[in-house]
């Protein structure tokens, strides 16, 4: 999943970052890292 599809999937189920991180119960960091293609996004979370 790209930076773009990820962004783009937040924002067509209206959520932020700090929305998701909140869901995954993990650090804002790491899904800025997430958004920032520094690591990769899991299957489960990309299905």
């Amino acid at each position: 999943m790209t930076p773009a599809r990820f962004t783009e999937c937040l924002q067509h189920i209206i959520w932020t970052p700090i929305n998701l991180a909140g869901a995954l119960q993990c650090d804002l960091s790491r899904v800025e890292a997430l958004e920032a293609e520094k690591v990769e996004v899991p299957a489960g979370l990309a299905a």
